[in-house]
């Protein structure tokens, strides 16, 4: 191991993450008072010789917490802010690999944001001192889930996501596609739900199957359904197309060799 001096570039250190050997970020902020600190990104692509900032807050009494990349190119990162004036918090958001990142709207009642984790690139969660709050559409709204204070850190493996803070929190996504502690295995997930145009399903199969989704109304009538598809075992992850359906409530049906794996009721919206 070797150590390298980033003072000048960044203060306070509190998370990294390498997505190749050369390829890298440190989060933290600008300064180690929090009163004159701003939440700080750098990104490295030659191995940490050089750094290059790609995020800083105009806000003080801010700092990066903890980041997460559920894919290449999303990531999310925490805004621990301590102004003691507004009650807006944020996380910042990348879609292009971590060379841009913007501000979301996290909540504004003056939580503090510590973990964060991401099952899928748009539904995951952020620890806060009051809460854990899931999102399913990217963190562009947010809703707070009853369990979880203080969660420091959130670790996504594989469709489980475990979480620290006063308590160890277990969280396996549930048939509606939120999160709570639930000991079940994953069959089933599907979201966003509330949906519009599309619904993502990802289901898991013990052995090879021919696989059929089907969308259902209140009366039984199927009103979409996919072609028997061999599929190997493991879990799968597929998209269906919900653009032409009426605002209203649905099943999904996922069949495996004509049994049924799964159900989920499911809400269309903004639907003419």
């Amino acid at each position: 191991w070797t150590g390298q001096s980033m003072a000048s570039q960044i203060a306070m250190i509190t998370d990294l993450y390498f997505s190749t050997p050369d390829t890298g970020f440190v989060f933290g902020g600008t300064n180690a008072n929090i009163q004159f600190a701003h939440a700080k990104i750098l990104r490295t692509v030659d191995g940490g010789a050089t750094w290059t900032t790609v995020y800083e807050s105009a806000r003080p009494f801010e700092i990066i917490w903890k980041a997460h990349f559920p894919t290449h190119d999303a990531g999310y990162a925490t805004v621990l802010s301590y102004a003691p004036n507004t009650l807006e918090r944020f996380v910042a958001k990348t879609s292009d690999g971590g060379l841009n990142w913007s501000d979301l709207p996290l909540t504004g009642n003056g939580a503090k944001a510590f973990g964060v984790g991401f099952l899928t690139e748009n539904t995951g969660w952020v620890g806060c001192d009051n809460s854990i709050y899931e999102t399913s559409d990217g963190g562009q709204n947010w809703t707070p889930i009853n369990v979880g204070q203080y969660v420091n850190k959130i670790r996504v493996l594989d469709d489980i996501a475990y979480g620290i803070g006063v308590r160890i929190y277990k969280m396996t996504p549930t048939l509606s596609g939120s999160a709570e502690q639930n000991e079940a295995p994953l069959r089933l997930l599907a979201w966003p739900n509330p949906a519009n145009d599309t619904i993502n399903v990802k289901f898991h199969l013990e052995k090879p199957s021919s696989v059929v989704i089907q969308l259902l109304d209140s009366k039984g009538n199927r009103l979409l359904e996919t072609l028997p598809a061999p599929r190997d075992a493991g879990k799968h992850t597929e998209t269906l197309a919900s653009g032409t359906l009426r605002a209203g409530s649905y099943f999904l049906l996922v069949k495996a060799d004509g049994q049924i794996l799964g159900q989920v009721n499911m809400i269309v919206q903004n639907k003419p």
